[in-house]
């Protein structure tokens, strides 16, 4: 897959649901009132940090250099499948799946997000007003489909399908802390996927932790890795 299409299908998320997107020489930047999607995206290495972010992305096979003033903390990869994987799921029949309809059902998505994410009260009471601010700004572009699974009609899981083009993004994957190893994850995955009859021909894509337990996961459902970036941090 081209490299160029994921990152700018990346940044269609980015802009829709996380900040404001500029375009600089060699360098795509997100501004966002949260310090963790202050995000610069270097591509190439005769850039200019004109307007410094909390956060470098910088391919990690060349060999760019950020300044002292930023320390490595991570790496993303960018991981890729054919749509035609996902008959191929297992998922758990108990599950239902059901598409965000209105306010009431984004509210329910914003919670099970933000518990899927934070497990401490402190960091959900953190989280929570900005991402259920950010998923009702992004809940009006019609690209956008949110989905929310339920056993026994308790909300467990969460994902948000983003469509652009020939790319189907899957973002904002999270389960209820109480309900891992469920197959929760897998399972709404493959039903939103099925919901948006994504056609046979699409491209799947997703941004995860290297070496991470979500990586793994996404390995054994088919993806595989594109490229990835470092991930520097601005100390101050």
């Amino acid at each position: 897959m081209n490299k160029k299409r994921l990152i700018q299908h990346h940044l269609c998320f980015l802009k829709q649901n996380r900040g404001t997107h500029q375009s600089f020489k060699n360098i795509e930047t997100i501004v966002s009132k949260r310090t963790e999607f202050n995000i610069s995206i270097i591509l190439d290495q005769n850039f200019s940090l004109e307007h410094p972010s909390d956060f470098l992305y910088i391919p990690d096979e060349g060999e760019i250099v950020p300044e002292s003033t930023y320390a490595l903390v991570n790496n993303i990869t960018y991981m890729t499948a054919s749509s035609e994987v996902v008959s191929e799921w297992d998922e758990n029949s108990s599950i239902l799946v059901r598409k965000v309809e209105n306010l009431d059902d984004l509210e329910t998505f914003s919670e099970v997000q933000v518990r899927g994410f934070n497990e401490t009260e402190e960091t959900y009471l953190d989280w929570y007003p900005w991402l259920r601010t950010m998923n009702i700004q992004g809940f009006g572009f019609e690209n956008q489909h949110y989905f929310i699974a339920y056993i026994d009609e308790v909300p467990v899981g969460v994902c948000l399908i983003v469509e652009d083009k020939e790319i189907y993004g899957l973002y904002a994957i999270a389960t209820n802390p109480n309900y891992r190893k469920q197959g929760v994850a897998t399972t709404v995955m493959k039903k939103s996927l099925e919901a948006c009859q994504t056609p046979k021909d699409s491209v799947l894509a997703l941004q995860v932790l290297s070496s991470s337990g979500a990586e793994r996961l996404y390995r054994n459902l088919g993806f595989t890795k594109e490229f990835s970036f470092d991930m520097y941090r601005k100390e101050h």
